[in-house]
Formats: C-alpha cells, sequence, structure tokens
C-alpha cells in the first residue's frame, strides 16, 4: 500500500479555488442577509410596540406584530435569491 498520491494540476487547483471562492461570496450575502434580517425584526418590533402603545383602545391592534416578521421574510426572501443567483 505504497501507491503515491499524484499531486493535482494547475486546471485542478485553479478550478477548486473558483469553487471555494464562489461558497464564500455565497456565504457573505447570506451573512449580510441575517443582519439585515436581524435589524429589521429589532426596529420593527420596536415600532410596532410603539404603535400598538400610542393607538386608542376600541380596536384590536396586535395586528401589529406581524408586519415586522412579514418584513423578515421578505428581506430573507430576497438576500436568499440574490445568493443563489451569484456566480
Amino acid at each position: 500500500m505504497t501507491d503515491k498520491v499524484k499531486a493535482p494540476t494547475e486546471a485542478q487547483i485553479e478550478a477548486l479555488i473558483s469553487v471555494i471562492e464562489r461558497v464564500e461570496r455565497r456565504r457573505r450575502i447570506t451573512l449580510a442577509g441575517y443582519l439585515v434580517a436581524l435589524v429589521v425584526l429589532l426596529g420593527g418590533m420596536a415600532c410596532a410596540f410603539y404603535v400598538y402603545g400610542t393607538a386608542p383602545r376600541d380596536g384590536f391592534w396586535g395586528w401589529v406584530f406581524l408586519i415586522p416578521f412579514g418584513l423578515v421574510g421578505g428581506v430573507l426572501l430576497l438576500f436568499g435569491r440574490i445568493a443563489r443567483r451569484t456566480r
């Protein structure tokens, strides 16, 4: 079992580096999406609490808390599509 392992060729090394760079670019875009979604969620919930606290008490205002989650879903969907298109 003393078979020697062949060294990769220059083309194989370039292809591997290309794939690694593409994966890293997608991960960076995904991470940016997660951070933007976090900021949108925190800001949206703060706004929802403000609206809920200052709204008149004659109606149901609980629906205000669904808006930040919808925005986060939209942000994650957008960044996911951008990351998938990256080449």
